[in-house]
């Protein structure tokens, strides 16, 4: 294997969403969970504060970094059908792998599932922590398990996506885990099929009226970007952290003796049917 090559004196400006102008004393990409592992057992590593970031969704630096910051090359998407089941398919898709590009790739291949998903900034690695969700549907509604690198043993393991605590914008990966795991690979469990299931959340309720068909997954992905567009620019184009927030959750009596007399009209939905907000 080559060495390990730590950058000095790096510009991270083009791993940010905002783009402002950063640096960080130190920098290192991994193409694998051995560069991983040498990585960790480095001088560079053990002796300075280090941050592993994805796409940099969110991430806002007021000065430059004075320590080491990580980031994955892992790439790659593959397909794996299920035996017992032709119209399960799983998809394994590297940490670095863009989630537009994700999904992008999933609409072309007719593989339904994360199409309300579309036009979110980030890397597939933040998926499975931050429980990316929009339009009725979150991540970790379809991931079957995540590939995880041990900081602590320097061992990988699977995680079964029901072992990861997934609740609203929520994972163990944001709690517990924290400091414990770097993301490799995410497997999602999608099913072959043309057809878009879930278009009852907000604005895309009534898109089978407006369009005179049964929505497609290509109708629901041009559907989401087109109300993204719409509401904020590109990241890429203009910088920001995209759209990202957490509806309020209240509890019923509330929203029925206070919120509802005052706006009748309030959009609301209960958490335990859909789970609400936007990436």
């Amino acid at each position: 294997m080559s060495d390990i090559t730590f950058q000095t004196d790096y510009d991270i400006t083009h791993l940010t969403t905002f783009g402002i102008k950063v640096k960080t004393a130190l920098y290192a990409e991994y193409a694998d969970w051995k560069e991983l592992t040498r990585i960790c057992r480095s001088d560079e590593y053990m002796e300075n504060e280090v941050l592993h970031i994805g796409g940099g969704s969110n991430l806002l630096f007021v000065h430059d970094f004075n320590g080491l910051i990580l980031h994955s090359a892992i790439k790659g998407i593959v397909e794996y059908d299920r035996k017992d089941d032709q119209q399960t398919v799983f998809v394994i898709a590297g940490a670095a792998e863009k989630w537009d590009d994700l999904v992008q790739y999933c609409v072309e291949h007719n593989l339904a599932g994360m199409e309300n998903l579309s036009g979110i900034p980030g890397e597939v690695g933040a998926s499975p922590v931050q429980n990316v969700g929009a339009y009725g549907v979150e991540a970790g509604d379809i991931i079957h398990n995540v590939e995880v690198f041990d900081r602590t043993t320097r061992r990988v393991e699977t995680i079964p996506g029901e072992e990861c605590g997934f609740a609203y914008r929520d994972s163990k990966f944001k709690n517990e885990w924290r400091d414990r795991y770097y993301v490799l690979r995410v497997s999602f469990r999608l099913h072959r099929s043309e057809i878009a299931s879930n278009t009852e959340y907000g604005a895309l309720r009534g898109l089978e009226q407006r369009l005179g068909h049964v929505p497609t997954l290509r109708d629901v992905r041009e559907e989401v970007i087109k109300i993204r567009d719409s509401k904020l620019p590109n990241p890429a184009v203009i910088g920001s952290a995209g759209s990202f927030f957490k509806n309020p959750i209240v509890r019923q009596a509330y929203y029925e003796k206070e919120m509802l007399i005052a706006c009748p009209d309030i959009p609301r939905y209960r958490v335990d049917e859909v789970q609400q907000g936007s990436h």
